[in-house]
């Protein structure tokens, strides 16, 4: 794909090369690079992409992108904005921004993710739609697990994240669209929207926000940080918010005029509650009003 349809939607600060030419991949592990690929550097939280430029030019790199120039200036490079951001722009470009032809329920939240996506994923293939899903458990695509190639269950790969990485992440949603998903529920971390891998995704038609809790401190810092207010709300501006009212108070988020917001909870009778109910071993059955 040509460099530069792969950047249309990214901040370039700027570059020593003309986009206009093809590149092959796209990487952000340099022990993974091929011949005439893009390198983009991005920093972690043990490691810094920008270590490793070496190595991937030596290994064919075609163009290093970063949100930090080079020190070499006959390196080539684009000067981007952010590295993160970047990185899942392109990977969305790349398999040609499969959520516009997909409806994507996102929840993020600290507890209750996993569970809130299988309820949703089987509610919508009860109601015959087809979806996929993408959670800390399971990648599946109407009830059957998604295989990137190679054998295997995705998810066995990566099972460590809620939230896939860029290239697993777009690539899943890439396939769902080909098999004919209409719907993908998705499990999104609060460290997923932190390290900007939702970026590709332009828009959550359902965003639930299960609730916030005060884990994750030694990565978020403060519970502010934690909820991502800002970050996360951009994602919303047309869609439906939910959170649990069994949560710690979210500042600014109902006085926020962007989105329809709808609470929910077992013990208070806000706006949407449940009240009696029933496990089985089925499932669990509850009443609503």
């Amino acid at each position: 794909m040509i460099l530069s349809k792969l950047l249309k939607n990214c901040k370039i600060i700027e570059t020593n090369v003309d986009l206009n030419v093809e590149i092959a991949d796209i990487e952000a592990d340099s022990r993974k690079v091929s011949e005439n690929s893009a390198f983009v550097a991005v920093r972690g939280e043990n490691r810094n992409g920008n270590d490793y430029i070496d190595e991937a030019i030596n290994k064919g790199a075609a163009i290093i992108i970063s949100d930090v120039a080079p020190n070499e200036k006959e390196i080539p490079y684009v000067l981007v904005e952010n590295a993160r951001e970047t990185l899942a722009k392109m990977y969305s470009e790349y398999y040609g921004n499969p959520t516009k032809a997909l409806n994507v329920i996102a929840i993020t939240g600290t507890n209750g993710k996993t569970s809130t996506a299988y309820c949703l994923y089987n509610i919508l293939r009860k109601a015959k739609r087809s979806c996929g899903l993408i959670s800390t458990i399971d990648c599946l695509i109407n009830d059957e697990v998604v295989d990137l190639g190679g054998g295997g269950d995705v998810c066995d790969i990566e099972s460590a994240m809620t939230t896939p990485d860029p290239k697993k992440l777009y690539s899943l949603l890439y396939i769902m669209k080909e098999k004919g998903a209409e719907y993908v529920v998705m499990e999104a971390s609060s460290h997923a929207i932190k390290q900007k891998k939702l970026d590709g995704i332009e828009e959550f038609d359902i965003g639930i926000f299960t609730n916030l809790s005060e884990e994750h401190l030694d990565f978020h810092k403060t519970m502010r940080d934690y909820f991502d207010v800002e970050q996360y709300i951009k994602k919303l501006e047309q869609s439906e918010n939910i959170q649990s009212c069994e949560s710690v108070p979210i500042p600014d988020i109902e006085e926020n005029q962007n989105y329809i917001f709808v609470s929910y909870s077992h013990k208070d009778y806000k706006k949407v509650y449940a009240d009696l109910a029933y496990l089985y071993r089925a499932g669990v059955r509850f009443w609503y009003d």
